[in-house]
This record gives C-alpha cells, sequence and structure tokens, in this order.
C-alpha cells in the first residue's frame, strides 16, 4: 500500500496535536501555545515586609557543578554542588533589605542583579531566581532559586466580629467596626471614623415676645429638658445684631435662662430690630 496524500498526512497530524493549541496553517507558520503567565519580573531582590528570609535551591537542569553563596546582607554559603533541595535561613530581616545571591560555576561568578544571567520573578512574599551559567544558552534554568518571606498573621480577632486590628479600633467592642452604623453620642467610634460623632439634643425651648415698631422685644427665653450640664449656645445673625454669640450651661434640673446672653439697655425688654435673626 503506498503512502496516502498529503492532505490526509496533514489532518492525521493535526488530530495528534494536544487540545487548545492554535494552529496556524497559513503560509506554512508552525502552531503556537499560549505562554503561562508568570510573575512580575524585577531588577533585585528587595523584602516589602519585616520576618525571616529563606533561600531555597528548588531545582538544577546544569550538568557542571554550581556553587551558590549569598552575598548581601551578609555573606554566608547556601550549597557547594548544589542538587536541589537545599537550603539557608537568613534570619530576620526588615522591609527595604536588598538581599544578592552569587552563583560560581567554576569558570566564573554572577550575581543575581545581572540580568545575563540572572532572571527574577515576584509574586508575593517570593522571589524566583532563575541562572543562566558560563555556558550562555540562556535558557535560564540551569538552576533554579527561591527567596520567600512569609506572609504574617492578621492580629487576632478578639471581639469575634470578623475585623483585626488596626482596622478594628475597639476589638473589645463587637459592635464597633469597619461600616458598622455611627451611633452619634455613645462615646463609642463605631464605624472606626474618626471618633464618635456628636449627638443631636432634644429639648424644649420657650420664648415670649411683643411687637414693638418694627422690631420684637423678647420677654422670655429659656431651654427646658435639656440634659444636665448640656452646654447651649445662642447666636445673632445679621447686620443689626448687638452681639454675635453667647453661651451657658443647663442646670442639673436640664433648664437655662438665655435672655441674660442678649444685650440690653437697662430696665427694658431685650429688642429684636428688624434684620436680625437669633439662633438657639
Amino acid at each position: 500500500m503506498g503512502n496516502p496524500p498529503l492532505g490526509v498526512r496533514i489532518m492525521r497530524r493535526l488530530r495528534m496535536i494536544a487540545g487548545s493549541a492554535f494552529v496556524m496553517l497559513a503560509l506554512g507558520l508552525p502552531y503556537a501555545v499560549p505562554s503561562p503567565a508568570v510573575a512580575d519580573p524585577v531588577a533585585t531582590i528587595v523584602l516589602d515586609r519585616d520576618g525571616p528570609a529563606t533561600v531555597m535551591i528548588q531545582s538544577k537542569a546544569a550538568v557542571n557543578t554550581l556553587n551558590l553563596a549569598v552575598a548581601s546582607p551578609t555573606r554566608m554559603s547556601v550549597c557547594n554542588d548544589c542538587r536541589g533541595g537545599e537550603n539557608a535561613q537568613l534570619g530576620i530581616l526588615t522591609r527595604g533589605t536588598e538581599i544578592v545571591l552569587r552563583l560560581d560555576d567554576g569558570q566564573n561568578s554572577f550575581l543575581s542583579t545581572d540580568p545575563a544571567h540572572a532572571q527574577i520573578q515576584q509574586s508575593d512574599g517570593t522571589w524566583r531566581v532563575t541562572w543562566d551559567d558560563a555556558a550562555g544558552d540562556r535558557d535560564f534554568e540551569d538552576l533554579v532559586v527561591t527567596v520567600t518571606i512569609p506572609t504574617p498573621a492578621p492580629p487576632p480577632d478578639q471581639d469575634g466580629d470578623g475585623f483585626s486590628p488596626p482596622a478594628d479600633c475597639m476589638d473589645t467592642n463587637s459592635t464597633a467596626h469597619p461600616g458598622a452604623p455611627e451611633v452619634p453620642g455613645n462615646g463609642v467610634d463605631d464605624d472606626c471614623i474618626n471618633g464618635d460623632r456628636p449627638a443631636k439634643v432634644v429639648a424644649v425651648i420657650a420664648i415670649e415676645w411683643t411687637t414693638s415698631g418694627s422690631g420684637v422685644r423678647l420677654l422670655r427665653l429659656q431651654v427646658h429638658d435639656a440634659p444636665p450640664s448640656a452646654r447651649v449656645a445662642v447666636r445673632c445673625h445679621g447686620r443689626r445684631c448687638r452681639f454675635a454669640r453667647g453661651h451657658t450651661a443647663a442646670d442639673r434640673n436640664g433648664r437655662a435662662r438665655l435672655l441674660p446672653l442678649i444685650p440690653h439697655r437697662s430696665g427694658t425688654a431685650r429688642p429684636l430690630k428688624s434684620g436680625s435673626r437669633h439662633r438657639t
């Protein structure tokens, strides 16, 4: 039996190509498989948090002997004739510390800051360093090393409201946490935003007056049923005001007399001239 036609051979070959590969047949271009996502490339290893740092050899593809050491912030050997699985503890390091590794392939030494022989990818507390030795085949798989620093555990949630400090400004009160409704005047920063809001005071204002020409004369201005020792302020707005503001405090029964706060001539009632407004 002779060979099948060319078109049949091509179809058989296509059936052998796995899954989701995108096949480019036009102009004889080869098929291409989308590259997997990789971590963000960085120029060097600079810690983004405090904590214990560990250097670990993940794999080795080179046939020659490779030695790895830490050049900075301290000098120490990680492994001689690295095989994979070796590790070194660098101790507790602080955020912003730069770690520099040194690879020795028996001919030359290369630093992890040399982009011709080291590539670094960072992802959430892990820096993956892939090395290319003096052979220069540009595969960057001769030695694969990771530097890791663990993500710190969140503070304990003592009141069980689902939030931990510092986001939870009062971790002993489960009703106070981000997103909670703010209750004004209860002395608690319920929503953890800028402290407790002032509460509105409900009180009774008693006022008596009589008209006099173009103005009004106040005969009585009092506050009743206010909280004991509540601060009561009177403000006057307008060009003809004789005062801008006065304040007093309610007594233990919640009462405050406000007429003494308004200036007047001796022996007369307090006048409110046209064009002025009083607020309490």
